[in-house]
């Protein structure tokens, strides 16, 4: 048989595209060409399948070979297309029973030995394969990536001999040579002794501290602003320990992009943690690139960005925060390619008051100082819900007291509020439309202190909104029904960075 057809895919974004691979052999010189909008790194398949071949004790056809990857049209990337090229070309050669190949996607890189290695974006493409009703041979190396999802339908393999023996033996039925389907595991959870975190490290800060868990239980973004020392960042890296488990279709989302930009996560559900350094690029940030890679607010879904000295960070790539926080997803449009990718992320940023570090020490003057806040546009900070003042803590400070709850405590009853607002209103306080916050009943005394407030600090409509979300998890907290006057008063004081700035300004 001088022709074969196989199955594969590629994946752009978050989403895989069928790929058909068509191999043609004919008698000519010997000359080995791949067609069909190839990426510049495919001009090194040729060799890799070559030796593959060899090495795994087959011949390699001294004759033309022709590959298409089919769609033409469609761009194509990394080095997933090697095993299913290499069995194309063994079964137009006569080497390989050419039966059962629709029931098979094939995804995996070859090393010259033969050896079968990992590939980024496997799972869209496993997700796909078996939505199709098919099976997935791929590399062993990401077994563990996979068995959480697809054990039945997935078969990983370490070598190409090892596929070649899979697919004669099931057209012979010898079940001895057969691959055997992944091993079913389920993810693990994440240790409750909470050994990385360093909560009860941090003496006094109550105020923040009830600031965080305000901001866990509703999923609300939140600044942490104070002199160098006071804790910000070991703060502001406790979030993700007051968060709960993620919930298998979630867990799934962040995997998919984890693999997509070939960084894989431990098969663990907890939220994920990114930390970018404020010299980070805008696609090392926002996503994109030749291959339309995520970037960290991607790697960040569903968990915690978290942005340290965030007036360091270039204006301008913060101003481009604006949309995917407001909408959950960024959207890039390059000249290759227009997609989509999901970053419902939830933010945390610290900062100093000063670009010496504190207002209090007189080292920046004045205008130097507002130039230094000005980094962060009215836009950004209206999608921040809150503002906390993280002050400089006593050298003297008593240990903290016996009777304060734990992390893991703390932990348990955002996961219980959580639950509470899932099964209330569908979603978490900060994720509600504006729909159904204008369908939030106040009391009288409520409306009468929002209405002052608005007045008073001159809020945007985003910002009254987000201020009635945010009462909304501290009542939820205060086991209150409905949101009561004090609630909105609590809501009030994390607005006090946006009363420093003006402050400043008006001196």
């Amino acid at each position: 048989m001088s022709m074969a057809t196989l199955h594969t895919s590629t994946v752009i974004g978050f989403t895989a595209h069928d790929v058909t691979v068509e191999i043609h052999i004919t008698k000519g010189l010997p000359q080995f060409q791949i067609v069909g909008l190839a990426s510049g790194s495919h001009l090194h398949v040729k060799e890799r399948v070559r030796s593959a071949i060899i090495h795994s004790g087959y011949t390699f056809p001294a004759k033309r070979v022709t590959v298409n990857l089919s769609p033409a049209d469609l761009p194509k990337f990394g080095a997933r297309f090697d095993l299913p090229i290499a069995l194309g070309i063994l079964i137009a050669a006569g080497e390989l029973i050419a039966e059962q190949l629709n029931d098979y996607v094939f995804l995996g890189e070859l090393a010259l030995s033969g050896e079968l290695r990992a590939v980024s974006g496997i799972l869209p493409g496993i997700r796909q394969a078996i939505n199709r009703g098919k099976k997935v041979i791929f590399s062993f190396h990401q077994a563990n990536e996979v068995a959480p999802f697809y054990p039945e339908l997935c078969f990983p393999a370490k070598t190409l001999k090892e596929v070649v023996s899979h697919l004669n033996a099931s057209a012979s039925s010898n079940a001895n040579a057969r691959l055997n389907s992944v091993a079913p595991v389920r993810p693990k959870h994440h240790p409750r002794q909470f050994i990385d975190s360093q909560w009860d490290l941090i003496l006094g800060q109550y105020g923040a501290k009830r600031a965080l868990l305000i901001a866990a239980t509703g999923g609300h973004n939140i600044l942490l602003y104070g002199p160098p020392g006071a804790g910000k960042t070991m703060l502001a890296c406790e979030l993700v320990n007051l968060l709960p488990d993620l919930p298998k279709n979630a867990f799934f989302e962040t995997l998919t992009l984890h693999s997509l930009a070939n960084r894989p996560m431990p098969n663990s559900n907890r939220p994920p943690l990114q930390r970018p350094h404020h010299s980070v690029t805008k696609i090392g940030l926002l996503g994109g690139g030749n291959r339309a890679q995520p970037g960290s607010i991607s790697l960040a879904h569903n968990g915690v960005l978290l942005l340290d000295e965030l007036t360091e960070f270039a204006k301008p790539l913060l101003d481009q925060l604006r949309e995917p926080l407001q909408e959950g997803e960024i959207r890039l449009h390059r000249a290759h390619y227009a997609l989509s990718l999901p970053c419902d992320f939830q933010l945390i940023a610290t900062l100093n008051p000063s670009p010496t570090g504190s207002v209090e020490n007189n080292r920046s003057s004045l205008d130097a100082t507002i130039r230094y806040l000005n980094r962060l546009s009215d836009p950004l900070l209206e999608r921040i819900d809150m503002q906390c003042e993280v002050p400089k803590a006593r050298p003297n400070l008593a240990p903290n007291q016996a009777n304060e709850p734990s992390i893991k405590e703390l932990a348990q009853l955002v996961k219980t509020q959580q639950l509470k607002q899932i099964q209330r209103q569908g979603c978490l306080n900060s994720q509600l439309p504006p729909a159904q916050i204008k369908s939030i009943q106040l009391c009288a005394d409520t409306q009468s202190l929002l209405d002052q407030a608005h007045q008073q600090y001159q809020l945007s409509a985003r910002m009254f909104s987000r201020l009635i979300l945010l009462a909304r998890s501290i009542a939820d907290l205060d086991h209150a029904v409905d949101i009561k006057p004090k609630h909105i008063a609590e809501a009030l004081q994390y607005r006090s960075f946006d009363r420093l700035c003006q402050q400043l300004i008006t001196q």
